[in-house]
């Protein structure tokens, strides 16, 4: 660790914090004389975690400013879209005005902590407004349970990475990570561990001669499956769905161009 930022946290934690006054001391003293440093620390420590130019990051805004900060400052994304509610919107406040954002660097969307639907919206909305995008990141570190896990959900349908700043010691007395002990984490798609799962229920459907319904699954498995043997198979089974349901519908040019392929 940085022997001022030690020397800073030590100070810090000193600070008495028996009445109101004395707390909002302590806290301004955490703004003035340890954030830079925090980030500077976060940067040093998590920038070989960075394996991709993060082109669009989604962030949902809680009772805290530093971590949001942390991910913002490492990642330097060229496009932020901010969920907040109206008891966080002092803190998006405060995440702007210390990372310096300008208007055209960012977008917020005021959401209903505890309605996941309106955040699904959102994050679709910014998705298909940005075409897409395949470095697009959701950090749901910051929020209300519903707001991460909403966030955590529509990052999994729409298979875009999610991360988290997490830390191994955290200060429950000062209700803060140690200071330079926080670090990047990144949260897998499911979809590798439960992938059998949604296979077996495309299987059911094809056995049930719902080839269209099995058809749409396979397609979306094929492509997010990480094992590449698994995916050839994938690929196979879903060109069988399409050939029988096209040979279900008597379009039999469609037919046969997926049977030639398979």
């Amino acid at each position: 660790m940085n022997k001022q930022l030690k020397a800073k946290t030590q100070q810090w934690m000193s600070l008495e914090r028996k009445t109101l006054e004395q707390r909002k001391l302590a806290d301004e003293f955490y703004d003035s004389e340890l954030m830079n440093l925090i980030v500077s620390e976060y940067i040093a420590n998590n920038k070989k975690s960075v394996l991709e130019k993060v082109d669009y990051l989604v962030v949902s805004v809680g009772t805290s400013y530093e971590p949001l900060v942390l991910n913002i400052s490492l990642l330097k994304p060229k496009k932020i879209l901010l969920l907040y509610t109206e008891k966080s919107e002092a803190v998006l406040e405060k995440v702007v005005n210390y990372c310096r954002l300008r208007p055209q660097d960012y977008e917020k969307r005021k959401v209903d902590s505890v309605d996941p639907m309106a955040i699904y919206r959102e994050i679709k909305e910014s998705y298909l407004a940005w075409k897409k995008p395949e470095r697009m990141y959701i950090d749901f570190t910051g929020g209300t349970k519903a707001m991460s896990t909403a966030c955590a959900l529509a990052g999994a349908m729409i298979d875009i990475q999610m991360i988290y700043v997490s830390t191994d010691d955290y200060l429950t007395d000062f209700r803060k990570p140690n200071p330079g002990s926080e670090r990047l984490s990144y949260v897998e798609n499911p979809i590798a561990v439960f992938g059998d799962l949604e296979v077996d229920k495309a299987l059911e459907l094809m056995s049930r001669y719902n080839y269209a319904g099995a058809a749409e699954k396979l397609g979306i498995l094929k492509e997010r499956i990480p094992d590449p043997s698994v995916r050839q198979q994938l690929q196979f089974l879903y060109l069988l769905s399409r050939t029988y349901e096209y040979w279900d519908a008597l379009d039999f040019g469609p037919a046969h161009d997926r049977i030639t392929v398979v």
